[in-house]
């Protein structure tokens, strides 16, 4: 648009735009055209395009829809639309790309290596770069340089020019620092500098980069030496100040849009005569280079000295600074700005003489935005900078640091820590579970505090304080090592290294075996087994016998040339086992049968594969990952997306898979199906396809899996899954659709075809736990989720059913081990008699013979904490490892086994505490010093190891300490994460060694770290130096850097070993390890369990072979093992094993999902059998308070889970008592369901026990004491039937007429009505009007209208009309019997309208009773999810019902009939599916009577109910 009279705004400007040399027509095309750039800004696409290649793109795009056809049915028609569209233009972009000739010539012709898109489009702006990190570079030199004396002026050093040079590196922070103090300059901040801003090397006059215009002139001594020297070779020198000068601004006649740096002192001379600003016409695009940006990562403190170093003027010159443009190394000065200004105005301020109030980078750039900005344009660019780094962030890797030297161990601080504050900090860890944001205490967060309070009872740490020894200890297992032997291991290490690194790969033959062989050699196996004493079951041997077939049909075609000719499949085998079935086994029998028979070598031609490192070592092979090429971190990750796979003879893998045929996976489970999917891809994309079975016969270049290897896949589906990945053994229907490797991956699992596995064995038999059938069988039922209750009670040592020798058959019935027939009389009859008569169980168990006593004992595994039960602290249970399922209590446990284990040594040992140290370094922790800084340190020493890189904030050594590496500390030695091993020796710092000299108490906290430990690893062969002994290896302290927040944002580096006392440990570090003896923790019985606790729980038990050499800590849930079947394993062995169809795997897993959302696990929802009714009866039933009790727990262990099998509830109890069978006279007893003290008649209210006796409902029995004090009242009213004579009326009338004030003198009682009659004559009450405060609010009514009772109330606010204490019912219309309480609640609601309406349903509609007996319903059974429903008490809905022709028949009654709810009649105990309830019975047909019917035939209340 151009610019005239009619679009300019002449009120607004001040420039004067039309007047001058403004307005000619040069100007304004001059103007329109540069600002129609700035706004465009570039132009980039392509600008025409044919219609056939359109086409093409629309054929594409349209030919992807289809596979969005399934995943779409769930999504919105808004979702629908966004993926539509956003699959179309991808497609339209990457998949739509077809270009002609000419386009192709194009970006061919217009390529430039350092700017892929500079055939694409047409730039129209410049780019400078911004070298962030050489201001930062500067910032930090000036602050070293500001407590010296004197001024510091760090310029570049200026170079001697011959006139042939052309080497210019740009001094960014100088240039931009002593700019001067010009307007055009002066306000701009670094970015702006660069935006504006060209710094322009100067050259000699006659220098060939003078094209156009010079800026610079011969100075008179300059120009002599320059004619004198020009024809020098080399050429002369020249030095600019000295032979040439630059020409100022004014007085240059060619250019002026430059400005030359101030002349201030000598120091500049050289500067400015080198160096010079150009002023851009057009303003360049800042192109950051090497320069830091504010993210996530930084501090607060941190991100604004980067934006106040880039967004915020500042000098190198003090003489040039000033208020709004401080000196670099005052940006973090906060000034007083009022009183600057202030005296600004008064003309009497000198920035210089200001003194700062704080230091703070973020407080100053805090006042900078909050108006201090020098201009509206900074402001603007600050708002961009922000707006486009506030979402940056960049989390860089952590990286190992390298081991410390000695030298750096002398230079470290001594530490201060003392014994007892040590103490404390692991006192305080029993209680390190804080409370949540919220408030509120999550379950984990309680399982985790349970632990730690479990730990801290097993092994008190106070009581391990008394049982210190008086004696004195001296220091042993120190070792010296001289300077001479580091450098022997040093050189025997690079030696031994250097010899492996000469060692190449043997040459690969292949043996070639016959049939005959290869029985042979498995009969000898057999026959070796035999001597060993160990056998190899059938399946095993079947399996191995398969193996061997595919070997020798593999060696027949190779040595016939006839590779690949038969359809044929390779094996791919899965080999499901229980724990201890012989898997481990197997493999090295087939490792065997691979190097002794055919030959084959192991990474050539077969490989063992593992998840982890240790499980890799224990069967002598590599991890999934290492061999696999699996990614581990980012980096990893995208190099192997950026793998050319199209020259497999550079990939290692290709060189790996050159002769393999056989790859053996173990522990199978922690697989995870990324992992799983990306080694098949490796695997089949490195084999070559020639001489291989790669691709399938007769096929169009169709790929076997894994490159036509065989695959033996080793697995244990009830096992732990692996972490943070996709299951493989989880729902291949996910709701959130995964990546297509993992899909390949899982299709491998779920479906059986040509390209997943060929057949599955499972190994039923497990020869680990075949010493002990009851624990193997125990074991079993937990795998399936199916524990009787029988297992749970001798597991526990509750009371049961059957005698201790009891054993479970097929028949399910079970049989007794000792074979007594005094033992079989007690199980069939004798114990329930005695039962009966309330004998208790010790007095049953007492009659058991011995034999039963004794496995009764060992098969009770629970710790009794009851009992002072120590076996814990006794062999083999003293040093066995502590599973538990979280860290926190593993690392609290570990430190105090620790200690007791050097207490109990023979000869007890010395213990050596070595404290780690913490050093932050990011974040704002890195500002902390002084007492808060040693606060927060305490703090972070209790942190557990895995939270802080593997290192203990305290590590207890003792000699002969069993340990764990937490890190793998070297692949040559099989070191890996959780190997094992034994603390031999130590190498101290001089320091502690002079402390520790003579005889010192049982625990010292050393003050250096030592400079090295040695472990003794079991089993090892090798040896590390000549020095060490056999299997000893030297560790080293190191650095690990840890954070604090899951962000990273506060960082932490830590010193220490990563090391950890092997005296407790979770689930996931013992995986695959038979232990010889387990203390286990399954979480506390109260906790409310779910499958993966169940999982965690079962890998857990199945450690140890038997019974005895297993202890749990505490009782676990009851439910825990009762939630059915895992339906991962189990569905996947359905799938295998053949009994569940493609079609129907879907719907298994739907209805295995439903099953798990309605399974109750909760104390609460638990069924408990009686043991004389035999029905499954709620917890109410047995006399447990409501959940919300705080006697809930308490009641529950002791009427429940104690009592075990033989538990009673309260109405056999009753029975029992009511029919005199009791040997011990306690019939006429009865237990109070809240005190539950058995109490004689005397101390419940005899017309409530008749109620209760008549309903034979002794559930709610309330003792006098227990009762509410009105509730009580009431009762003593209705339970006095004789009558009592009032002294002023002289009638006899019940005691339910009088008042408790009436009552009060027995020699002249009155009843209330002539209390009222006295009342009203004296107080003329019949003479005044009276309101309702109910909500009737009438008004003016006469005392005729309210109740006795409310006359004698004082309150006569509060009174309420006889309508509304006695309201209808909105249902039935029945006014109620009893006085309905008004509360402030209601009438606080009444107040807030005008038409307020009381809506009451009484308990006869709002809970009918039972629709075939009339019983009404018990307090525990007027449930809200209940109410207006039909029920049936549990007589008769076990009873058979009269069942009638019509479907839901009217009531017998009156003939109403059923509701929505009353067509859905269930028990109050039963669940909610309508074809459960119908199936008991068929009650849809079945009489019925309503609650109307039931209320008329009624026993009426007697009268005076109102008082």
């Amino acid at each position: 648009m151009p610019l005239t009279e009619a679009t300019h705004f002449s009120d607004v400007c001040r420039l004067q735009c039309l007047s001058g040399k403004k307005r000619t027509p040069k100007t304004l095309l001059v103007a329109a055209s540069r600002a129609a750039k700035q706004l465009v800004g570039y132009f980039c696409g392509y600008t025409t395009k044919r219609q056939v290649v359109g086409k093409y793109e629309l054929d594409q795009s349209a030919n992807s829809m289809s596979l969005l056809e399934e995943t779409l049915k769930k999504d919105s028609g808004s979702r629908q639309l966004s993926r539509v569209t956003n699959r179309m233009l991808s497609d339209l972009q990457c998949r739509g790309m077809l270009r002609p000739a000419t386009e192709e010539m194009n970006l061919a012709a217009n390529s430039v290596a350092h700017d892929n898109m500079n055939a694409e489009f047409i730039r129209t702006f410049m780019t400078q770069s911004f070298p962030g990190r050489r201001y930062l570079e500067r910032l930090e030199w000036e602050l070293k340089q500001e407590s010296k004396q004197g001024t510091w002026m760090h310029l570049p050093a200026f170079r001697t020019l011959s006139i042939h040079s052309n080497c210019a590196l740009t001094p960014h922070a100088a240039a931009y620092g002593f700019r001067g103090r010009d307007p055009s300059v002066y306000y701009l901040s670094p970015w702006e500098f660069c935006m504006f801003v060209q710094v322009v090397k100067l050259w000699p006059p006659e220098h060939p980069a003078n094209k156009e215009v010079t800026l610079t002139q011969w100075t008179d001594a300059g120009l002599a030496y320059y004619e004198e020297h020009k024809s020098d070779d080399p050429p002369a020198e020249l030095t600019p100040g000295l032979h040439w000068k630059v020409i100022e601004p004014r007085d240059n006649i060619h250019r002026k849009n430059y400005i030359t740096y101030p002349s201030e002192g000598t120091a500049l001379q050289y500067f400015r005569h080198e160096w010079v600003m150009m002023l851009q016409a057009r303003p360049f695009v800042p192109q950051p280079s090497g320069t830091p940006m504010p993210d996530k990562k930084h501090t607060v403190e941190e991100r604004a000295r980067l934006l106040s170093v880039y967004l915020r003027p500042w000098v190198l010159f003090r003489c040039h600074a000033s208020t709004h443009v401080p000196h670099l190394t005052d940006l973090n000065t906060v000034r007083h700005w009022n009183q600057i200004m202030r005296d600004a105005v008064r003309k009497r301020c000198k920035t210089t003489q200001v003194t700062p109030q704080r230091i703070s980078y973020r407080d100053s750039w805090k006042q900078y935005l909050r108006g201090h900005i020098v201009s509206w344009h900074s402001a603007k660019i600050i708002s961009n900078f922000l707006a486009k780094t506030c979402a940056y962030s960049s989390q860089a890797p952590d990286v190992e640091e390298p081991e410390v030297d000695s030298k750096k161990l002398e230079k470290m601080p001594a530490l201060s820590i003392s014994l007892p504050t040590l103490h404390n900090c692991l006192q305080e860890m029993s209680q390190a579970v804080r409370l949540g944001e919220t408030g509120a205490m999550t379950q984990i967060r309680k399982d985790v505090q349970g632990g730690c309070i479990l730990a801290d009872q097993l092994w008190n740490l106070k009581d391990l304080q008394k049982r210190h020894f008086e004696r004195n200890f001296i220091l042993r297992g120190h070792v010296d090592a001289s300077p001479d032997d580091e450098e022997a291991d040093e050189e025997d290490n690079t030696a031994a290294a250097s010899k492996r690194a000469k060692k190449g790969r043997t040459s690969v033959t292949v043996g070639i075996a016959t049939r005959i062989e290869t029985e042979d050699w498995v009969t000898a196996l057999q026959r070796e087994l035999q001597r060993e004493k160990k056998r190899i079951g059938a399946q095993q041997l079947q399996i191995l016998r398969m193996i061997l077939r595919r070997c020798w049909q593999e060696a027949r075609e190779i040595r016939s040339s006839m590779i690949n000719t038969t359809e044929d499949e390779p094996i791919r085998h899965m080999i499901q086992g229980l724990p201890g079935a012989g898997k481990s086994e197997l493999i090295k029998w087939i490792c065997r049968a691979f190097e002794e028979v055919f030959g084959f070598q192991h990474g050539v031609h077969y490989v063992c594969l593992a998840s982890q490192n240790t499980m890799a070592s224990l069967i002598n092979g590599f991890t999934n990952h290492s061999w696999g090429g699996v990614p581990v971190s980012k980096a990893q990750h995208e190099q192997w997306k950026n793998t050319n796979w199209n020259t497999p003879q550079v990939s290692p893998l290709f060189e790996k898979n050159q002769h393999m045929r056989w790859i053996l996976m173990d522990e199978g489970s922690t697989t995870s199906a990324e992992v799983f999917g990306i080694i098949e891809s490796n695997v089949t994309r490195s084999t070559r396809a020639t001489g291989t079975w790669k691709l399938r016969p007769g096929s169009r270049n169709e790929e076997r899996p894994f490159g036509g290897c065989n695959l033996l896949f080793f697995v244990d589906w009830w096992q732990l899954p692996p972490v943070l990945s996709t299951d493989l053994k989880s729902t291949p229907f996910p709701e959130k659709a995964a990546s297509p490797m993992v899909q390949k991956a899982m299709t491998f699992f779920w479906n059986r075809s040509i390209h997943s596995f060929t057949g599955m064995t499972e190994l039923t038999h497990s020869y680990r736990q075949e010493l002990d059938p009851w624990f193997s069988e125990f074991l079993r039922q937990c795998r399936h989720g199916q524990l009787s209750w029988t297992m749970y009670c001798f597991f526990h040592g509750f009371p049961t059913r059957m005698p201790g020798s009891w054993m479970p058959t097929e028949d399910g019935l079970g049989k007794l081990l000792c074979n007594n027939k005094e033992c079989q009389k007690l199980w069939d009859s004798e114990w329930f008699r005695l039962l009966q008569n309330f004998v208790s169980f010790e007095e049953m168990k007492a009659l058991e013979c011995e034999i039963c006593k004794a496995t009764r004992a060992e098969r009770c595994r629970v710790r009794q904490s009851d009992q002072n039960d120590t076996r814990h602290a006794q062999p083999p249970f003293s040093e066995a490892p502590y599973v538990v399922p979280y860290n926190l209590p593993k690392y609290f446990a570990q430190q105090l086994r620790a200690l007791q284990f050097a207490q109990n040594a023979q000869p007890p040992q010395q213990l050596l505490w070595i404290v780690a140290r913490d050093m932050p370094f990011l974040g704002s922790i890195k500002q902390l010093r002084g007492a808060e800084l040693a606060k927060r340190e305490a703090q972070w020493l209790q942190k557990h190891d895995q939270a802080t890189n593997g290192i203990m904030g305290f590590f207890p050594a003792t000699l002969n300490e069993p340990v764990r590496f937490t890190a793998t500390q070297s692949r040559e030695f099989k070191i890996f994460k959780n190997t094992r091993g034994v603390l031999v020796n130590w190498e101290l710092h001089p320091v502690d060694l002079a402390l520790l000299q003579g005889e010192q108490s049982q625990e010292m906290i050393l003050k250096q770290t030592p400079r090295k430990l040695y472990v003794q690893i079991p089993g090892a062969t090798w040896k590390y130096s000549k020095a060490l002994p056999t299997g000893v290896y030297p560790l080293k302290p190191v650095f690990r850097p840890w954070h604090l927040d899951k962000a990273g944002n506060n960082r932490i580096r830590r010193f220490g070993f990563q090391l950890v006392p092997d005296f407790s440990g979770t689930a996931h570090s013992y995986v695959g390890y038979t232990l010889k003896a387990a203390l286990a923790d399954c979480l506390s019985w109260d906790t409310t369990p779910t499958r993966d606790h169940m999982l965690r729980s079962y890998c857990t038990l199945s450690r140890t072979c038997t019974a005895k050499t297993l202890l749990v800590m505490q009782p676990f849930a009851p439910m825990l093992f009762r939630q059915g079947e895992l339906p991962g394993p189990h569905l996947m062995m359905e799938y295998w094993h053949g009994r569940l169809a493609d079609e129907d795997v879907k719907a298994a897993w739907q209805k295995a999902e439903a099953a798990q959302d309605r399974a109750k696990t909760r104390l609460e929802d638990v069924h408990w059998p009686c043991s004389v009714c035999q029905n499954d009866l709620d917890p109410s039933h047995y006399g447990v308070s409501p959940k919300f009790d705080t006697r809930f727990l308490s009641h529950y262990w002791r009427r429940i889970m104690v009592p075990g099998e033989w538990r009673m509830c309260m109405n056999c109890k009753g029975k029992l008592r009511d029919t005199k069978i009791s040997i011990v006279n306690k019939y006429n007893e009865y237990e109070c369901r809240a005190c539950h003290r058995e109490l004689t008649e005397d101390h419940f209210s005899p017309e409530r026990l008749e109620i209760w006796k008549k309903q034979k409902n002794y559930n709610e029995i309330l003792c006098l004491e227990c009762t509410p004090r009105w509730e009580r009242k009431w009762w003593e009213k209705r339970a006095d039937k004789h009558s009592y004579t009032c002294s002023v009326c002289e009638q006899a009338l019940p005691r339910t007429a009088y008042s408790t004030e009436g009552f009060a003198d027995q020699s002249a009682i009155i009843c209330m009505e002539c209390n009222r009659a006295h009342l009203v004559k004296l107080k003329k009450l019949d003479q005044q009007k009276f309101d309702c405060s109910g909500p009737c609010r009438r008004k003016q009514l006469s005392h005729h209208e309210f109740t006795s009772a409310t006359i004698l109330d004082r309150h006569v606010k509060k009174w309420l009309c006889k309508t509304c204490q006695f309201p209808k019912c909105e249902m039935c219309h029945v006014a109620s019997d009893e006085p309905v309480q008004f509360g402030p609640a209601a009438k606080e609601a009444m107040q807030k309208t005008t038409n307020y309406e009381r809506k009451w349903i009484c308990d006869w509609c709002l809970y009918p009773p039972c629709g075939g007996c009339g019983l009404q319903r018990t307090r525990h059974q007027k449930k809200k999810s209940v109410q207006f429903a039909l029920w049936f008490c549990q007589k008769c809905w076990s009873k058979k019902p009269e069942k009638t022709k019509q479907l839901h028949p009217p009531c017998s009654g009156c003939g109403v009939k059923k509701d929505v709810l009353e067509q859905r009649a269930q028990p109050f105990w039963e669940d909610s599916d309508e074809e459960l309830c119908y199936s008991k019975g068929n009650h849809a047909y079945r009489a019925w009577r309503c609650s109307a019917c039931w209320r008329k035939t009624s026993i009426q209340e007697p009268e005076g109910k109102e008082a």
